[in-house]
């Protein structure tokens, strides 16, 4: 008698930011094991008040959610950097399953941007449920060039994926494109709520900069795919 699957155990990663050399912030997120959904950390997020949905188009502000779910991941991670400025230095420890990475005196919203984007990804946004398989092999404070290519590898998986399931492959990129723009408009209504609501910018500018990627990469598309045809040569041949 064959014994049933073992759950997968949930992925945790943890970061550190040394703020001072006598103050530090450790937090906790944990994902569900096989769907990567957010299942708490920082201690469990509870719906903001006062503008629950951002985004004036959320396909799931009649689902009879408290709350958008982005905001309720977030805000308890964001909370301790009030009255902090986006620009000050630290030093952040990133640790996971696969790796340990220490990077030293990084901007705090580039550092709060890398955890940040895991939680939004996670939280239950179909809009950013697209993103989430990325979050598996999650690559702290990634270069353009390092999530493009992420983001091209894991939308052309999807694609194969759907071949195999007898649905129409989009091997031209175009849902790509579509994805990362209303990845935009996310973006946009986040910060431009969080800049009513917060005491600082630090939050606000850690959006900001999510923002840029998802601006910077449908651009960089066409430019980068130059870059790395060199690479696949390889492919390229009639044995390719």
């Amino acid at each position: 008698m064959t014994q049933p699957d073992e759950p997968l155990a949930p992925l945790v990663l943890s970061y550190r930011f040394q703020l001072q050399p006598d103050r530090k912030l450790d937090f906790e997120i944990r994902l569900n094991g096989e769907s990567l959904a957010y299942e708490g950390g920082a201690e469990a997020g509870e719906p903001p008040v006062g503008e629950p949905f951002p985004c004036s188009d959320c396909p799931i502000s009649e689902s009879g959610l408290p709350g958008c779910p982005v905001l309720a991941s977030i805000k308890p991670y964001l909370d301790p950097f009030q009255g902090m400025a986006s620009f000050d230095r630290v030093d952040v420890t990133i640790e996971s399953r696969e790796r340990f990475i220490t990077h030293k005196e990084a901007s705090l919203q580039r550092a709060l941007s890398s955890m940040i984007g895991i939680l939004m990804v996670s939280s239950g946004c179909p809009d950013l449920d697209k993103l989430r398989p990325m979050v598996r092999l999650h690559l702290p404070l990634a270069s353009v060039e390092e999530t493009l290519f992420r983001a091209v590898s894991t939308y052309l998986f999807a694609q194969y994926m759907r071949s195999t399931h007898g649905l129409d492959p989009d091997w031209e990129l175009a849902g790509l494109v579509a994805i990362y723009r209303r990845i935009e408009v996310i973006n946009q209504s986040l910060s431009h709520w969080m800049r009513t609501d917060a005491e600082s910018d630090t939050g606000t500018n850690a959006i900001v900069l999510l923002d840029v990627f998802a601006k910077m990469l449908p651009v960089a598309m066409e430019r980068q795919f130059a870059e790395f045809e060199t690479l696949f040569k390889p492919y390229l041949g009639d044995e390719g």
